[in-house]
């Protein structure tokens, strides 16, 4: 239970936590709980959604920015930080929007996927920040302890 102080005993090569640290309200407690359970020199693997509707399993709470895990994993002495920010832009951001509503139909999914990456890709050519980093739509970062 990353949301209160655990006395787990068992150490950890590699962690992998998956769309998890939006779900749960003290952050700070929760990587100091995952990093309680890594044996020295091991990676965390972390990924957490961004531009992603509200879901609630049981709450969801926040939505983290690339220079947020920076700092707070720089905080937690953390080291050999790598954050990616993923996604090809605001075409690619409404896509995953309406995906839910959209996997249950097999032809529409991979036509609009297509139409999006395309768009995206001709605004790219206007625009000097990467477009992964105005419209993430998830985060993976890896780090070790």
């Amino acid at each position: 239970n990353l949301n209160k102080k655990n006395f787990v005993k068992i150490l950890f090569d590699n962690l992998i936590v998956f769309n998890v640290l939006e779900h749960v309200y003290d952050i700070q407690n929760s990587i100091n709980e995952l990093k309680k359970i890594m044996k020295k020199n091991s990676t965390i693997f972390i990924s957490t959604p961004f531009i992603y509707r509200y879901h609630a399993a049981p709450e969801d709470f926040y939505r983290f920015t690339k220079n947020f895990w920076i700092q707070s994993l720089k905080d937690h002495r953390f080291r050999s930080i790598r954050v990616n920010n993923f996604g090809t832009g605001p075409f690619m951001s409404c896509y995953s929007m309406i995906f839910d509503y959209l996997k249950f139909t097999v032809v529409i999914p991979p036509i609009l996927l297509s139409i999006a990456v395309f768009f995206d890709s001709i605004l790219s050519i206007f625009q000097k920040t990467e477009m992964s980093d105005l419209y993430p739509i998830c985060i993976i970062l890896e780090a070790k302890k």
